[in-house]
């Protein structure tokens, strides 16, 4: 091959791949909002709705925990949320105005700060993927569409090219920090509600282990329910309240924030802060101080599936307000 030829080939492929690269992160979002648009029972304007699930949380092959949660969702800023234990009861409420929530602090069962049963819009900003392959498989004799991508581990969504709905979610973490576990979330079961299709059941693994599985008992409309159900419940001990010797919480898992478009520069570092709770996940996050909008929302989604063993007051697990920096200067 001649020099001109080469070059004339070289030329094609970079001006090819950028365009290649675009198609497969537009596809991507295609298939995360279509999934989303099917599924999401708590969208804006969606009906109100009372859900009651069953789980039980599994480790080496045996059960260690079974309870049960209960939501009931009239908007996004009006809900209630029950999750039950053994001895162990967690209620939060969100009336409008105000979050709230009451925790046991005897400790909480193993595996229950992952119960909930919600497909989580944001699991799903494709926009800030790095995409790596998109391909067709075949799971339990379901055709599916994959997508693969790197967003702080390495993460795989596949849906299935029939319906559109979410078929399984996988990651698998890159950090040389964190335990390399591979984990996988199958979604089974659509059935129609409200005009959307919903999984009754979720069954997850680890390192093809079973560790985790909730199945729906009841999801039926609830347009009037008791203003009661979203009065502020009794506060829980918090580290500001102890009168005896205290420990920060300390961080034990910290996936990397998601890419964000290389064209743009943080303004700074993004501040959270959170509340992180008597299980070590941090909860009602707010924005202190902003890098800019990719930045912020590549910043929550990250510290959202941070994880902490939990502050203490005389040994005893309390939840307590901390401020977190998620540094963008480094990153690219």
């Amino acid at each position: 091959m001649n020099l001109r030829k080469l070059n004339l080939l070289l030329f094609v492929i970079l001006a090819v791949s950028p365009s290649f690269g675009e198609n497969k992160r537009q596809e991507s979002k295609a298939l995360v909002e279509h999934a989303l648009q099917l599924s999401n029972i708590r969208t804006k304007g969606a009906p109100a709705f009372r859900l009651k699930t069953t789980f039980k949380v599994m480790k080496d092959d045996s059960i260690v925990t079974e309870g049960t949660y209960t939501e009931t969702w009239v908007s996004s800023d009006k809900w209630r949320r029950e999750t039950v234990a053994g001895d162990f009861r967690r209620i939060e409420v969100s009336n409008g105005t105000e979050y709230s929530n009451m925790d046991n602090i005897s400790g909480v069962p193993e595996g229950v700060g992952e119960t909930g049963f919600r497909i989580d819009p944001l699991v799903f900003s494709a926009e800030y993927w790095k995409i790596r392959r998109i391909e067709d498989r075949t799971i339990d004799s379901l055709a599916v569409r994959c997508i693969q991508a790197k967003v702080g581990g390495n993460a795989e969504l596949c849906f299935s090219q029939t319906s559109g709905v979410l078929v399984t979610k996988g990651f698998a973490a890159s950090k040389p920090s964190v335990r390399a576990v591979d984990s996988t979330c199958a979604y089974r079961d659509y059935q129609e509600f409200s005009g959307r299709l919903f999984p009754r059941v979720i069954q997850c693994s680890a390192n093809h282990k079973p560790m985790f599985e909730e199945t729906v008992v009841e999801l039926s409309p609830e347009p009037s329910p008791d203003s009661a159900l979203f009065a502020p419940p009794p506060k829980g001990q918090g580290a500001e309240h102890c009168q005896g010797i205290t420990k920060p919480p300390k961080l034990v898992r910290s996936p990397d924030p998601h890419p964000v478009d290389q064209r743009l520069s943080p303004q700074g570092k993004v501040v959270l802060t959170v509340n992180v709770g008597i299980d070590g996940v941090p909860r009602e996050l707010s924005l202190v101080h902003s890098a800019g909008k990719p930045f912020d929302e590549a910043a929550i989604e990250s510290v959202r599936d941070w994880r902490f063993k939990p502050a203490t007051c005389n040994g005893s697990p309390v939840s307590v307000n901390i401020n977190i920096e998620v540094d963008f200067g480094g990153y690219r």
